[in-house]
């Protein structure tokens, strides 16, 4: 480990990328900290001298005047790593299970060196977060610290010396002169929440988030849970039905070729490794124009893990009100999407057997990060409670049903809107913004024929 006791404040270059805010009381609270305590955890800074994580604590020591800062040096990390660390690092500072330094009246007050075994853990408690601890360990080294009290307990980041004493790592430990409650205190205070919209992330980015659900023609190949036990058991062969953002076309192409008059429209269409191809979502709008032309609105909507990939409340509003629009007072609606207390329950888990990445960073709206092929996206989580209350916003009523990890809802009768509202959304979803700034522009047939029907639905005329 290559730590700095005095690295230059001045001398820091601060990520422009750092997704997270701090409320004016808690910079308060953490300015105190500094101000009684002294820095009791680095900042980790890449080789660079970019800081990694530690923002908040910097901003708090600059505004007090402090000059230098305790800081971890980690060997140069590409920017995706570098960002991968700065959300890590920033949710695992956890401190379920036992650890304890030994012989601690032995050591100073501040920093020093412990060796393994001069520490001793107890149980792991808390798995998700040390897999996580372990796995930035096996990438970058010793990149931790903990805090004890003088008695040598352990009162921050004990879930750290469990997963270095795995490979028997020495520690980097802060002891107080204390026995550390108020210092407690004031360190599990969260100085800082997520906070994407920062990011600014575009919506065509959210391609590289779609399923791959194209593995040639077999059924287990494309298996979608809502299909399987929601949609095929319902769906008729003369039933109009469109998947909303349909992906690759799974189940569009397999159900097409039974005879189903089913469409698709996926405004980010792409084969596997491929660019957008923006010709073939002008070509599916056509195709959408010409079953509403000859069938009207459609008896079924299917939005099937769509929700999870908007990049903010407006684009979900969008969807949901575009989906509303698409079908028939007496039509039905499908819907799946990954639920919040799936994340929820995989930070707190006490085992794991996860090779991918098992913890979700979620803002205050429930939205996550995550940087992949150079770019952010974003997923977004829905509680049962948030599920209920989006899609009886736009529906009379609905049957749902849920599992470990999906929210499902069938619904009926489409809410009526005003048609500004309408035309907003309509004119978003085909119309989506791609690289460059690009808009196809072939939209307006489309729209203008849904705001005429969607206007006219419940006229008693229609009925």
């Amino acid at each position: 480990m290559n730590f700095i006791e005095q690295y230059p404040i001045k001398d820091l270059r601060p990520a422009d990328y750092n997704p997270r805010k701090i409320a004016p009381g808690s910079f308060e609270r953490l300015k105190e900290s500094l101000s009684k305590y002294g820095v009791v955890k680095p900042v980790i800074l890449n080789g660079n001298g970019v800081l990694t994580a530690g923002h908040q604590r910097i901003k708090a020591m600059k505004a007090l005047g402090m000059k230098t800062v305790p800081a971890i040096m980690l060997r140069d990390i590409s920017l995706h790593d570098e960002i991968k660390f700065n959300l890590f690092h920033n949710s695992i500072e956890t401190s379920k299970s036992y650890a304890r330094i030994l012989n601690a009246d032995q050591l100073p007050v501040g920093y020093s060196f412990v060796d393994y075994p001069n520490y001793e853990v107890g149980e792991n408690l808390n798995s998700a977060i040390v897999k996580s601890i372990n796995d930035l360990y096996i990438r970058y080294g010793n990149w931790g610290s903990v805090v004890c009290d003088h008695e040598g307990r352990i009162i921050l980041n004990s879930d750290y010396a469990v997963g270095m004493a795995r490979f028997k790592e020495k520690l980097l430990v802060y002891k107080v002169g204390n026995d550390g409650l108020d210092l407690c205190k004031l360190l599990n205070e969260n100085y800082g929440s997520y906070f994407y919209e920062a990011l600014q992330i575009k919506p065509w980015v959210q391609h590289h988030c779609q399923m791959s659900r194209v593995k040639g023609d077999e059924r287990e190949a494309l298996r979608s849970t809502l299909y399987e036990t929601q949609v095929l058991p319902f769906l008729k062969k003369n039933q109009a039905a469109i998947d909303f953002g349909a992906g690759k076309m799974a189940y569009v192409s397999y159900l097409q070729g039974k005879g189903f008059r089913i469409t698709g429209y996926e405004p980010y269409y792409k084969r596997n490794n491929s660019e957008i191809l923006i010709s073939r979502v002008v070509e599916d709008i056509e195709k959408v124009y010409r079953a509403v032309e000859k069938y009207g609105l459609f008896d079924v909507v299917i939005l099937d893990s769509v929700i999870n990939s908007v990049t903010s409340l407006d684009y979900e509003r969008f969807v949901m009100t575009t989906c509303n629009a698409l079908l028939k007072p007496e039509g039905t609606f499908f819907m799946a999407t990954r639920c919040k207390e799936s994340a929820d329950q995989r930070f707190t888990l006490t085992k794991s057997t996860s090779k991918g990445r098992i913890i979700e960073f979620l803002d205050e709206n429930n939205f996550s990060a995550t940087f992949r092929q150079k770019v952010w996206t974003l997923q977004k989580f829905h509680s049962k409670d948030s599920f209920l209350r989006l899609v009886g916003t736009y529906f009379d009523t609905m049957e749902y049903s849920g599992s470990s990890s999906q929210h499902y809802a069938v619904a009926k009768g489409p809410k009526q809107f005003d048609e500004e509202v309408y035309r907003e959304a309509l004119e978003v979803e085909f119309n989506m913004e791609y690289p460059g700034g690009y808009k196809h522009n072939k939209h307006e047939k489309l729209v203008n024929l849904l705001i005429k029907l969607v206007r006219t639905r419940y006229d008693s005329d229609n009925s």
